[in-house]
């Protein structure tokens, strides 16, 4: 790849004063130039597409074709504007290229550093494995990886020994073929003299001599080689029979560690399933947690609305103090006397719903005790519960008995009622008879009197003077009967219209209670419900509190 071009210095030309040839040969340096940074900019997609493994888009760059014949002043100009888009495109890919190496260095960097983060766990795991190994295998393995690292050591010397041998025995080799053709050559040369001299049977003895002799030191030379390469074969022999040895024994190390590893394995499925264990034993609380709080809130409605309804009944209870208190002032004191055993009845009866309130608070903070304690603590606050709730079953109990108590009351005062209007009765009756006898005596004297004025003819002036007082007389008597019976009546529709009014309002009273009574026992056999409910829930959760244990026991074993 060719090195980038060095940027040139810019220098403005006025084509219209340069020459035919002049613009021909700024021609032929742009075509050149623009050559040269086509195959810049082939050789820089190359490159890009062997770092990113990512073919570029290919970009058609085509050189202007210059003819050696005239160029035109539009030919220069659009060749002066391909020249400035092509620097444009060149500056473009080299800031891309510039943008892909830097992003390249920084995928290479994150491998790194993941490989190196790899690399590390790869080296915590490997140590945590060869931690879990006896102490014998690990003396095992590390004296057969010291074994093995001798053996090749003395193999490798034996190996350079052997070849050092070899070179030398070659070496030796040829220098005894030399010098035996030195001796040849010397001999032949001798031999020729000698045969040249004397004649060739002596010199044939010579030669046959000296190649036996030589044959003779050849053959030792090369049982001498032969037994040092025998021993040298022996000697790898038995190392490698010792290194297979150590090689079996690497494979048993080798084996260890796959069931090191897949021990390892399993460890982490364990461990994988201890945490779904608590996951999903985190959820259960949860869940219990989110029960227990919608049962509080529930409960807390409950009160709320329980506390409403008392409100209510408060509320109803003054406008009935209210509408008692009108009637207690039209009515006598035994009235009197039995609206405020009444009102001590009700009182006592709100007494005794705070009391229920109370205890129910208190029920409901052993029931936050219960949602955090154990199974034994869950137990005990059962049995303060049941006995909560047969308190509360005597005291409706009680309750029941004092409303028998009012109504054995509010009868007795019916009854007394009835009999005070049935004494008024009979003393207007036995007052309407005497005044009926009075109204007899006065027509029995007004019969006397009229007679003796018809007797007494004579005595006008005396017997009128006598008649208008008696006259007078019986009118008045008459006036003052005729009052007393609109009082007495009167007096027997104030006390009826008020004996009927005492009568509703006590009817009222005592539905309203009735009422109040049932909503109380609607609202405690709910509460008794939700109580054996979470009952129910806390000891399925200890269960599957208990079996979650027993689970991360077994997983950890």
């Amino acid at each position: 790849m060719s090195a980038p071009l060095a940027p040139r210095r810019t220098r403005t030309v006025d084509l219209e004063l340069m020459t035919r040839e002049e613009l021909i040969e700024l021609a032929k340096k742009q075509s050149i130039t623009n050559r040269e940074k086509t195959q810049y900019i082939a050789h820089l997609e190359e490159l890009v597409k062997d770092i990113t493994n990512q073919s570029s888009n290919e970009k058609v760059c085509p050189a202007a074709a210059v003819d050696s014949g005239e160029v035109t002043t539009a030919e220069v100009s659009q060749l002066q504007h391909s020249l400035l888009q092509l620097q444009q495109e060149i500056e473009q890919e080299r800031v891309a290229f510039a943008q892909d190496m830097s992003r390249s260095e920084e995928l290479i960097t994150a491998l790194r550093e993941q490989l190196e983060e790899k690399t590390r766990e790869f080296q915590t795991l490997r140590e945590t494995g060869s931690t879990v190994l006896t102490q014998s295998d690990g003396i095992v393995a590390a004296q057969a990886k010291v074994l093995e690292a001798s053996v090749q050591e003395r193999v490798r010397e034996l190996r350079e020994y052997d070849r050092l041998e070899r070179e030398n025995h070659k070496n030796r080799i040829n220098q005894l073929e030399n010098e035996l053709q030195r001796l040849r050559e010397s001999q032949q040369i001798t031999a020729q003299q000698y045969t040249a001299s004397s004649g060739g049977p002596s010199a044939e003895a010579i030669r046959e001599s000296i190649d036996r002799e030589v044959k003779e030191k050849v053959e030792q030379w090369q049982d001498r080689v032969r037994t040092v390469v025998e021993q040298d074969r022996k000697t790898i022999q038995d190392l490698r029979n010792e290194l297979s040895r150590y090689q079996d024994s690497d494979l048993e190390t080798q084996s260890r560690e796959e069931a090191m590893h897949a021990l390892q394995q399993e460890v982490e499925q364990l461990k994988a399933q201890l945490a779904e264990a608590q996951r999903s034993h985190d959820e259960v609380a949860v869940a219990s947690e989110v029960k227990c709080r919608e049962v509080m809130e529930s409960r807390e409605e409950a009160m709320h609305a329980l506390q409403q309804e008392v409100e209510q009944l408060k509320a109803q209870l003054a406008e009935a103090q209210r509408s008692h208190d009108e009637v207690a002032v039209a009515s006598e004191v035994k009235c009197r006397e039995v609206m405020e055993s009444r009102e001590e009845a009700m009182h006592a009866l709100q007494q005794e719903v705070e009391q229920l309130k109370a205890q129910l608070a208190e029920a409901q903070r052993s029931h936050d005790e219960v949602a955090v304690a154990s199974e034994v603590k869950c137990r005990e606050v059962m049995e303060s519960r049941e006995e909560a709730m047969h308190a509360l079953q005597q005291e409706v109990e009680q309750l029941k008995a004092q409303l028998a108590e009012a109504q054995r009351s509010h009868d007795e005062v019916a009854v007394a009622s009835e009999v005070k209007c049935r004494e008024v009765m009979e003393s207007r009756e036995e007052a309407m008879h005497a005044l009926q006898q009075e109204v007899e005596q006065l027509k029995a004297q007004l019969a006397e009197a009229q007679r003796s004025h018809d007797e007494v003819a004579e005595g006008v002036a005396c017997d009128n003077s006598a008649s208008l007082p008696l006259t007078s007389k019986v009118v008045e008597w008459m006036d003052a009967v005729g009052a007393a019976l609109s009082q007495s009546d009167k007096e027997e529709t104030v006390l009826v219209s008020s004996l009927d009014g005492w009568h509703a309002e006590g009817n009222r009273r005592d539905e309203i209670f009735c009422k109040v009574i049932q909503v109380f026992r609607a609202s405690m056999a709910n509460l008794q419900s939700e109580l054996l409910n979470v009952a129910g829930e806390c000891v399925k959760l200890k269960r599957r509190v208990v079996e979650l244990q027993a689970l991360g026991k077994c997983g950890v074993a």
